[in-house]
């Protein structure tokens, strides 16, 4: 029996053991910035270097790829997880290369880089001048978070013992809530850090795997949790050993838990966002794209198909959606508010994961 606990690892490790043969690159084009449109992080294959950044432009309906590799005349790295623009930069997470690296806004010329991390994930801003970045440890499972002083560049702090597998934050009032999602094994907590003083408040126990949250219109906590997945022989998920995965919506102001929908053994939810005001929240369930209703709080599928990454873009209500394809470059779907109509489609990189919206 084998026991997998995160889905987006096996399959960049396992595509990453393929034929690493390289497609024509197509050429690229033109544009006036990078600082508006839309941001895209493409993990690439796992232990290469073909995690990418795509920009998409609505407006002219253009995408480009490998707009970093363009731009600096060298490659990322080896799994671009995510992106953040906050103060005067962007910053990329590129979790298997150990470092965040900044750039140009506009330009997307690199400006800095912070090395040595251990795992890096996801980075998020907790006052004027530092942010925190999730990181799972060398080892996969010592989970901590480094604290980085965006203004002048550098790590000045750390704060360890915090959980396996740190992954998303939210910053709220003084607070920062963090996703355990398990790394290599499994965890089943949100970490609470007061960030002023930057020590560990308490814990939240939920379900297994929690790996993405948001905050609805009604000021509630929603935490997806994907559950334990133990296959059989994959992809075949063994039930009787896996976990529930669920939706569970807590009050941040008391930390405690006030709803939970419940989903199937070891195919939870994950990727949870939002539109603007938080009335509508979206997920991935069995490989298909679902809606929260946070008022009711009732669930829908909205789009059946096998997906990997979500964003929503509040200016024109369009949900993105990648697609899983392999070791082919993923389609990216934009479904149009209110019916979540399939509007249009268009080719990103391998693994395309997480959108900024600027």
């Amino acid at each position: 029996m084998k026991s997998i606990r995160q889905t987006s690892l096996l399959y960049i490790f396992f595509f990453g053991l393929l034929s690493t043969a390289c497609k024509k690159e197509e050429p690229s084009q033109t544009n006036s910035g990078f600082d508006q449109g839309i941001l895209i992080t493409n993990e690439g294959l796992y232990n290469q270097t073909s995690g990418t950044i795509s920009h998409y432009d609505p407006e002219q309906q253009l995408v480009q790829n490998r707009i970093f590799k363009t731009t600096n005349q060298r490659d990322l790295g080896n799994v671009v997880q995510s992106i953040n623009h906050f103060g005067e930069h962007t910053y990329i997470v590129v979790n298997n290369s150990n470092k965040i690296e900044w750039v140009n806004p506009q330009t997307f010329a690199e400006e800095g880089q912070l090395l040595q991390l251990q795992q890096p994930r996801y980075i998020s801003p907790i006052n004027d001048s530092l942010a925190y970045i999730s990181q799972w440890g060398n080892d996969l499972l010592s989970g901590s978070i480094a604290i980085f002083n965006y203004q002048i560049g550098e790590q000045v702090g750390q704060i360890e013992g915090l959980g396996k597998g740190p992954e998303r934050l939210l910053p709220y009032n003084n607070m920062v809530f963090v996703c355990l999602v398990g790394g290599l094994d499994t965890d089943q907590r949100l970490a609470i850090i007061n960030s002023q003083t930057h020590q560990i408040d308490q814990y939240i126990t939920v379900d297994d795997a929690p790996n993405s949250l948001q905050l609805d219109q009604n000021g509630l906590l929603w935490v997806a949790c994907s559950g334990k997945a133990v296959y059989s022989n994959y992809p075949q998920i063994d039930t009787a050993n896996s976990t529930m995965g669920s939706l569970i919506a807590i009050n941040p102001n008391s930390k405690q838990i006030v709803h939970q929908l419940n989903l199937a053994k070891g195919q939870g939810a994950k990727q949870l966002i939002r539109n603007a005001n938080g009335s509508q929240l979206f997920f991935i369930h069995k490989n298909a794209i679902y809606l929260l209703d946070p008022n009711q709080p009732s669930i829908r599928e909205i789009k059946s198909g096998h997906y990997y990454g979500l964003g929503f873009d509040n200016e024109n209500n369009i949900l993105y959606a990648a697609r899983y394809m392999g070791t082919e470059s993923a389609w990216v779907d934009r479904l149009s508010s209110p019916n979540f109509i399939l509007q249009d489609s268009f080719r990103a990189g391998i693994f395309a994961n997480d959108f900024h919206f600027q």
